[in-house]
């Protein structure tokens, strides 16, 4: 199990790029539970920082518990989330933390936000309509060793009469979609403008495809 030591830091988003180019990375540390914000004193959990090269090992082991430590002091275990990278340099800019608890760690079932990644267009689908997300991410329920990293959607069966909702999606087994959002819909279709067809069979015409 990695070690991990994080560091408390200003809530102020002032001189984030400075503590970048020292090599200290910002994150947030969030909390689940009332009980686990007793550990940090504040609902929000801890706004943290710790050194690149910790945050890349942590990468590797994105989907294992990590055992925390604050400004030198034990207070538990965490699960990585998410980070985000420079579009350029690819360098970590920011990460996500979420503590974990006792029952956590044993297989209680924990909350999680998981981003959604759109399959292929249905082949047979009509030009006239156009695959229109309405969501980006959804929160799942389950044991911290099952919740994945994101969810691939297929839209094999997207239809103009028939959205996909957050509950059609595959989950893993033991895992669910938490049920305030199971009847969302995530992705319809839209139908094309006239102009919108105008202006897509103009540019089928310039650039034909290659048969």
């Amino acid at each position: 199990m990695l070690n991990v030591s994080l560091e408390s830091r200003n809530q102020s988003n002032e001189g984030l790029n400075s503590m970048r180019r020292l090599g200290h990375i910002p994150g947030h540390l969030s909390v689940d539970t009332q009980k686990d914000e007793a550990v940090f004193n504040d609902p929000q959990g801890a706004m943290v920082k710790l050194d690149e090269r910790v945050l890349r090992k942590m990468i590797v082991h994105k989907n294992d518990a990590m055992k925390i430590k604050l400004d030198g002091q034990s207070i538990g275990h965490a699960i990585l989330l998410d980070w985000q990278e420079d579009p350029v340099t690819h360098h970590p800019i920011h990460f996500n933390l979420k503590f974990m608890n006792k029952e956590q760690l044993k297989g209680e079932d924990m909350t999680r936000k998981v981003p959604l990644h759109f399959g292929e267009r249905p082949s047979d689908l009509s030009k006239d309509w156009i695959v229109q997300p309405v969501l980006t991410e959804i929160t799942l329920v389950g044991p911290m060793t099952k919740l994945p990293n994101h969810l691939e959607v297929s839209l094999d069966n997207l239809r103009p009469d028939q959205p996909i909702h957050a509950g059609d999606i595959k989950l893993p087994r033991g895992v669910r979609v938490l049920e305030e959002e199971t009847d969302l819909g995530i992705v319809t279709l839209k139908k094309r403008s006239t102009a919108e067809v105008e202006v897509q069979n103009h540019q089928e015409e310039m650039f034909p495809e290659e048969s």
